[in-house]
């Protein structure tokens, strides 16, 4: 299991990314909240989304491809 963050700032497009503790791109911690440890990143992505309902959320392309889709 991986610790997954939700990252506060959005991408360009609009897009809240998700992503896990090992990913190089992982954003200061002052832009994160963390979502704790999951299984995958659907897991995590569902947490997020029940979290905060109203952002577009998308797993990171580089530490969560299954869950990138934008």
């Amino acid at each position: 299991m991986k610790r997954y963050y939700l990252n506060k700032n959005a991408q360009f497009s609009g897009e809240h990314e998700i992503h896990n503790e090992s990913c190089k791109f992982l954003p200061r911690p002052k832009n994160l909240i963390e979502l704790g440890q999951r299984s995958n990143c659907l897991s995590a992505m569902l947490s997020a989304s029940d979290l905060i309902p109203d952002w577009i959320l998308d797993g990171c392309y580089h530490c969560c491809p299954d869950c990138h889709s934008r």
